[in-house]
């Protein structure tokens, strides 16, 4: 086991334009024993590097907040937490999607060595296809409109899949606190789906392929 990025907090509050100041990732270590995080850092979507003495309890979270006093201040479920930040100045997590990614000091100086990356987006498997007012279909999700978080259903999933996550239950999210959405057993992950031949002709057989992960081993 090793700590997971367990919760993402990319779209607070429901208007325009967002007050990123309460934009946060969570980490969570699933460990029976801590892990001590000093130099590590977020390297992807946001710019910050764990202080010398950081480490993470066996079971623990761990907030990583834009701004830790704004979002102390203005999310309920963080005044409680243990929230680190701020972040480089500048940075902030889009709202379309992107890569967050956790690394640890790579053997070589100066290097990183990636320990879990989390590619999101608003859209595709991260949301709902749903049939819009003008007649047409949009991809909607409360963590791009409704204030919610993403989170991790299974943290013994690594794969990087949004079949693996889903908006928050409440506004705001979960910061500091296991997951609404939390999970021991979920449905198994089905990626690269394909089929051949790539062009059938009627009377040729399809062949359909995909992979299928499961947290029971099955």
């Amino acid at each position: 086991a090793a700590p997971v990025i367990n919760e993402i907090m990319y779209r607070p509050g429901t208007g325009y334009p967002e007050n990123t100041a309460l934009e946060f990732i969570e980490i969570h270590n699933p460990d029976t024993a801590a892990v001590e995080l000093s130099g590590w850092a977020l390297t992807k979507g946001a710019d910050f590097t764990f202080p010398a003495g950081t480490t993470l309890a066996a079971g623990g979270y761990l907030v990583v907040a834009s701004n830790p006093t704004a979002l102390k201040a203005g999310n309920a479920a963080a005044a409680s937490a243990t929230v680190l930040g701020p972040w480089k100045s500048g940075a902030r997590l889009a709202n379309n999607g992107e890569t967050v990614t956790l690394s640890r000091p790579g053997d070589t100086a100066g290097t990183w060595t990636e320990v879990d990356s989390i590619s999101y987006a608003n859209e595709g498997d991260w949301a709902v296809r749903t049939r819009d007012s003008l007649g047409g279909w949009s991809w909607v999700t409360a963590a791009d409109t409704g204030g919610s978080s993403l989170e991790r259903r299974s943290v013994v999933l690594a794969k990087n899949t949004g079949q693996n996550w889903g908006a928050s239950a409440s506004a705001g999210g979960t910061p500091g606190a296991a997951n609404s959405l939390r999970a021991t057993n979920v449905a198994p992950l089905i990626t690269g789906v394909k089929h051949s031949p790539a062009i059938p002709k009627s009377s040729e057989p399809i062949t359909i392929s995909a992979n299928l992960t499961d947290e029971l081993g099955v």
